[in-house]
């Protein structure tokens, strides 16, 4: 519930079309994003992004929770990936916002790749439910 609440409230702050929900962007769009912002909307999408964090936080244990016994001990942390890449590009969201100079390039690939991991995950997922029920047949 507190998933939902969270991806709620922070729809409602984010501006439209916010950049970590895109699959990718070039330097030349976030530039522009970032500059299009008033002083009003870098406020509420930066409360949204420290919503983020907590939301990352839900999905990420969710996701171990519910899947962990699909992995082995040396699988497990797979589970956090896409998570991990999730925090370090929604802090480097947080410190454009507050004017920092941080490279637009590695916050563009952290989405990327936020992506990429939470659909490799996703496959890995698969693989191991189907590989377990053939091995139980």
């Amino acid at each position: 519930m507190s998933l939902i609440l969270t991806g709620i409230f922070m729809h409602l702050l984010s501006p439209p079309n916010k950049l970590d929900v895109r699959f990718f962007y070039s330097v030349t769009e976030a530039q522009e994003f970032f500059h299009r912002l008033s002083i009003h909307e870098i406020r509420n999408y930066f409360f949204g992004e420290l919503l983020d964090l907590f939301f990352i936080l839900n999905y990420s244990a969710l996701s171990f929770l519910l899947f962990q016994s699909y992995f082995s001990k040396k699988e497990k942390w797979v589970l956090f990936l896409p998570g991990f890449i999730d925090v370090v590009e929604t802090g480097s969201i947080l410190l454009t916002l507050k004017g920092h100079q941080i490279s637009l390039f590695l916050l563009s690939l952290s989405t990327l790749a936020k992506w990429c991991s939470g659909v490799l995950v996703l496959v890995f997922l698969l693989y191991k439910v189907f590989q377990r029920r053939r091995i139980d047949a």
